[in-house]
Protein backbone atom coordinates (compact mmCIF):
# COMPACT_ATOMS: atom_id res chain seq x y z
CA UNK A 1 0.00 0.00 0.00
CA UNK A 2 1.19 3.48 -0.85
CA UNK A 3 0.70 6.25 1.71
CA UNK A 4 -0.16 9.19 -0.60
CA UNK A 5 0.14 11.63 2.30
CA UNK A 6 3.59 10.62 3.56
CA UNK A 7 5.17 13.90 4.68
CA UNK A 8 8.67 12.43 4.28
CA UNK A 9 8.01 11.82 0.59
CA UNK A 10 6.57 15.30 0.05
CA UNK A 11 9.50 16.91 1.88
CA UNK A 12 12.09 14.81 0.03
CA UNK A 13 10.49 15.64 -3.31
CA UNK A 14 11.43 19.30 -2.78
CA UNK A 15 15.13 18.51 -2.28
CA UNK A 16 15.91 17.35 -5.80
CA UNK A 17 14.09 16.89 -9.12
CA UNK A 18 16.13 13.79 -10.00
CA UNK A 19 13.80 10.98 -10.97
CA UNK A 20 10.57 12.89 -10.31
CA UNK A 21 8.37 12.42 -13.37
CA UNK A 22 7.43 15.75 -15.00
CA UNK A 23 9.43 17.75 -12.45
CA UNK A 24 12.95 17.24 -13.72
CA UNK A 25 13.34 20.54 -15.59
CA UNK A 26 14.62 23.58 -13.73
CA UNK A 27 11.38 25.42 -14.43
CA UNK A 28 8.95 22.72 -13.28
CA UNK A 29 11.04 21.93 -10.21
CA UNK A 30 11.19 25.61 -9.26
CA UNK A 31 7.38 25.76 -9.46
CA UNK A 32 7.07 22.61 -7.35
CA UNK A 33 9.39 24.06 -4.70
CA UNK A 34 7.49 27.33 -4.69
CA UNK A 35 4.07 25.67 -4.21
CA UNK A 36 5.28 23.03 -1.73
CA UNK A 37 2.61 20.41 -2.42
CA UNK A 38 1.36 18.18 0.37
CA UNK A 39 -1.14 16.17 -1.68
CA UNK A 40 -1.61 14.72 -5.14
CA UNK A 41 -4.18 17.47 -5.80
CA UNK A 42 -1.62 20.16 -4.87
CA UNK A 43 0.95 18.58 -7.16
CA UNK A 44 -1.69 18.34 -9.88
CA UNK A 45 -2.25 22.10 -9.74
CA UNK A 46 1.49 22.61 -10.28
CA UNK A 47 1.65 20.07 -13.10
CA UNK A 48 -1.32 21.62 -14.89
CA UNK A 49 -0.36 25.26 -14.47
CA UNK A 50 3.15 24.83 -15.87
CA UNK A 51 1.54 24.14 -19.24
CA UNK A 52 1.07 27.11 -21.59
CA UNK A 53 -2.54 27.57 -20.47
CA UNK A 54 -1.34 28.62 -17.02
CA UNK A 55 0.93 31.41 -18.17
CA UNK A 56 -1.41 34.28 -17.23
CA UNK A 57 -2.04 33.11 -13.64
CA UNK A 58 0.85 30.75 -12.82
CA UNK A 59 2.85 33.02 -10.51
CA UNK A 60 -0.19 34.00 -8.44
CA UNK A 61 -1.28 30.36 -8.10
CA UNK A 62 2.23 29.31 -7.07
CA UNK A 63 2.07 31.93 -4.32
CA UNK A 64 -1.32 30.47 -3.34
CA UNK A 65 -3.02 33.80 -3.93
CA UNK A 66 -6.76 33.29 -4.14
CA UNK A 67 -8.13 34.78 -7.33
CA UNK A 68 -11.15 36.96 -6.70
CA UNK A 69 -13.37 36.49 -9.73
CA UNK A 70 -15.96 38.97 -11.00
CA UNK A 71 -18.83 36.97 -9.51
CA UNK A 72 -19.48 34.70 -6.54
CA UNK A 73 -20.77 32.01 -8.91
CA UNK A 74 -17.37 31.82 -10.60
CA UNK A 75 -15.58 31.88 -7.22
CA UNK A 76 -17.69 28.92 -6.10
CA UNK A 77 -17.13 27.09 -9.40
CA UNK A 78 -13.33 27.41 -9.10
CA UNK A 79 -12.88 27.28 -5.32
CA UNK A 80 -10.84 24.05 -5.37
CA UNK A 81 -8.32 25.70 -7.73
CA UNK A 82 -7.91 28.89 -5.69
CA UNK A 83 -10.18 30.63 -8.20
CA UNK A 84 -8.31 29.81 -11.43
CA UNK A 85 -9.29 27.98 -14.63
CA UNK A 86 -6.70 25.21 -14.43
CA UNK A 87 -8.12 22.11 -16.11
CA UNK A 88 -10.08 21.36 -19.27
CA UNK A 89 -12.99 20.35 -17.03
CA UNK A 90 -12.95 23.84 -15.48
CA UNK A 91 -13.36 25.33 -18.94
CA UNK A 92 -16.37 23.06 -19.59
CA UNK A 93 -17.92 24.03 -16.25
CA UNK A 94 -17.26 27.72 -16.93
CA UNK A 95 -18.78 27.53 -20.41
CA UNK A 96 -21.88 25.62 -19.30
CA UNK A 97 -22.53 27.23 -15.90
CA UNK A 98 -21.46 30.80 -16.64
CA UNK A 99 -21.65 31.35 -20.41
CA UNK A 100 -24.77 29.28 -21.09
CA UNK A 101 -23.21 26.80 -23.53
CA UNK A 102 -24.73 23.37 -23.93
CA UNK A 103 -22.63 20.47 -22.68
CA UNK A 104 -21.87 19.32 -26.21
CA UNK A 105 -20.84 22.82 -27.36
CA UNK A 106 -18.61 23.21 -24.30
CA UNK A 107 -17.07 19.80 -24.96
CA UNK A 108 -16.40 20.77 -28.58
CA UNK A 109 -14.39 23.71 -27.28
CA UNK A 110 -12.59 21.37 -24.87
CA UNK A 111 -11.75 19.13 -27.83
CA UNK A 112 -10.38 22.12 -29.71
CA UNK A 113 -8.19 22.83 -26.68
CA UNK A 114 -7.13 19.17 -26.41
CA UNK A 115 -6.22 19.00 -30.08
CA UNK A 116 -4.47 22.38 -29.97
CA UNK A 117 -6.86 23.57 -32.69
CA UNK A 118 -6.28 27.29 -32.30
CA UNK A 119 -8.32 28.21 -35.38
CA UNK A 120 -11.41 26.35 -34.16
CA UNK A 121 -11.05 27.83 -30.69
CA UNK A 122 -10.61 31.36 -32.02
CA UNK A 123 -13.92 31.03 -33.89
CA UNK A 124 -15.64 30.34 -30.56
CA UNK A 125 -14.08 33.18 -28.57
CA UNK A 126 -16.72 35.77 -29.62
CA UNK A 127 -19.45 33.32 -28.55
CA UNK A 128 -17.76 32.88 -25.17
CA UNK A 129 -17.59 36.67 -24.76
CA UNK A 130 -21.24 37.06 -25.73
CA UNK A 131 -22.38 34.23 -23.48
CA UNK A 132 -20.51 35.68 -20.52
CA UNK A 133 -21.85 39.19 -21.11
CA UNK A 134 -25.44 37.90 -21.37
CA UNK A 135 -25.39 36.44 -17.87
CA UNK A 136 -23.33 39.17 -16.24
CA UNK A 137 -25.27 41.69 -14.20
CA UNK A 138 -22.70 44.39 -14.93
CA UNK A 139 -22.64 46.98 -17.68
CA UNK A 140 -21.54 45.59 -21.06
CA UNK A 141 -18.14 47.34 -21.03
CA UNK A 142 -17.38 46.03 -17.54
CA UNK A 143 -18.62 42.54 -18.44
CA UNK A 144 -16.37 42.45 -21.49
CA UNK A 145 -13.39 43.43 -19.37
CA UNK A 146 -14.16 40.60 -16.90
CA UNK A 147 -14.70 38.10 -19.72
CA UNK A 148 -11.35 38.90 -21.32
CA UNK A 149 -9.52 37.51 -18.28
CA UNK A 150 -11.15 34.12 -18.84
CA UNK A 151 -10.86 34.31 -22.61
CA UNK A 152 -7.09 34.86 -22.21
CA UNK A 153 -6.79 31.61 -20.26
CA UNK A 154 -9.03 29.72 -22.68
CA UNK A 155 -7.06 31.15 -25.61
CA UNK A 156 -3.75 30.22 -23.95
CA UNK A 157 -5.21 26.73 -23.49
CA UNK A 158 -5.12 26.17 -27.23
CA UNK A 159 -1.35 25.84 -26.85
CA UNK A 160 -1.75 23.11 -24.24
CA UNK A 161 -4.01 22.49 -21.25
CA UNK A 162 -4.25 19.38 -19.10
CA UNK A 163 -7.40 17.55 -18.19
CA UNK A 164 -7.80 16.82 -14.48
CA UNK A 165 -7.42 13.03 -14.79
CA UNK A 166 -4.34 13.39 -16.96
CA UNK A 167 -2.72 15.73 -14.46
CA UNK A 168 -3.56 13.55 -11.44
CA UNK A 169 -2.23 10.45 -13.21
CA UNK A 170 1.06 12.19 -13.98
CA UNK A 171 1.33 13.31 -10.37
CA UNK A 172 0.69 9.84 -9.02
CA UNK A 173 3.60 8.61 -11.15
CA UNK A 174 5.74 11.52 -9.92
CA UNK A 175 4.85 10.79 -6.30
CA UNK A 176 5.66 7.09 -6.79
CA UNK A 177 9.04 8.08 -8.24
CA UNK A 178 9.74 10.16 -5.11
CA UNK A 179 8.43 7.37 -2.88
CA UNK A 180 10.75 4.82 -4.51
CA UNK A 181 13.68 7.24 -4.51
Amino acid sequence: EIDWEDEKVWDDMLKSPIGIFQMESDFSFSMLKKFKPKSIYDMSLVTACIRPSGESYRQALMERKINKNPSEIIDELLKNNLGYLVYQEDVIAFLTNICGFSGSDADNIRRAIGRKDEERLNKELPNILEGYCKVSKKERSESEKDALEFIKIISDASSYMFGYNHSVGYCMIGYLCAYLR
